[in-house]
């Protein structure tokens, strides 16, 4: 709750810089849940091509924003493809780089390939991806539900399986 407020001072007296638009977008995603999730964007694999959500409703959507630099991202797309793996076809994963350049993403990827949809945006964590929901620390995910709404935005991925499977019952 007070995070929330000194966010709207933000948002208030600085609406048109990253900062307030950042502030703005932590205020939505403080107030995700039970809300319906809305992000679209380019992918990674082809900028041209958006990528949108609501493609995805009717399923379980885990939405996994990383960047190639947090150590944290090879490891976690390895229990996030097991997951998946486990899954099957009704849980969509949706990773959202939040690197600097494209080429920072696409090469950790040639590396360490990653199951799911990968959206990119120029400005890494100051992009529009980042900024319409307030992301500042990497990783961060959000658990969507069949009908499109936040069923969590701080699950962790050490309990997401469990998490996922409760939505798939």
């Amino acid at each position: 709750l007070e995070a929330k407020k000194w966010y709207l001072a933000l948002v208030k007296g600085f609406a048109e810089t990253t900062q307030g638009k950042k502030a703005e977008g932590s205020i939505r995603r403080l107030s995700s849940e039970g809300q319906a999730f809305k992000l679209a964007g380019p992918t990674l694999a082809d900028p041209n091509v958006v990528y949108d959500v609501d493609q995805a409703h009717g399923k379980v959507v885990v939405v996994y924003y990383w960047a190639s630099w947090n150590s944290q991202s090879a490891t976690d797309f390895n229990k996030l493809k097991a997951m998946m793996d486990a899954a099957g076809k009704d849980v969509e994963l949706v990773a959202i780089n939040l690197d600097n350049t494209i080429k920072e993403a696409r090469d950790f990827l040639t590396h360490a390939p990653a199951a799911g949809v990968h959206l990119y945006q120029n400005g890494g964590l100051d992009s529009k991806l980042a900024n319409d929901y307030g992301i500042v620390v990497l990783p961060q995910l959000f658990l969507i539900g069949k009908d499109g709404k936040v069923v969590s935005r701080n699950v962790q991925i050490n309990n997401l399986e469990d998490e996922v499977k409760k939505l798939l019952k």
